[in-house]
């Protein structure tokens, strides 16, 4: 996304420049023992409940399964252009904004 696409080549700059990067604000052991205690907290469980409340109603989605799979997998596909109209685009823009993520994620 174009997020993690303007972290990377900023990085990717100050490595060839010679710039130290300043170090992460959160290492990755630190991470990991939020997650451990959020676990024991009950994270895991609201988090189960509430995506099972959520998800409850769903209908099994029946896929066509009506031709094997090739031997060889190719990545001839078809593609639909579109255009999302302007005010549904500045929409998507502003919810990514108000979010804190990319239009790419809205």
């Amino acid at each position: 996304d174009g997020w993690s696409d303007a972290v990377f080549w900023r990085e990717l700059t100050a490595g060839y420049r010679g710039t130290e990067l300043p170090p992460p604000p959160v290492q990755y052991g630190d991470y990991a023992h939020w997650q451990r205690s959020w676990a024991a907290d009950g994270g895991y469980a609201d988090q189960l409940a509430y995506w099972e409340e959520h998800l409850a109603d769903l209908q099994v989605l029946d896929l066509p399964t009506d031709r094997p799979r090739p031997q060889v997998q190719s990545f001839d596909g078809a593609h639909i252009p579109f255009t999302v109209p302007e005010h549904t685009a500045a929409r998507v823009r502003d919810l990514a904004q108000a979010t804190g993520s990319t239009p790419f994620m809205v």
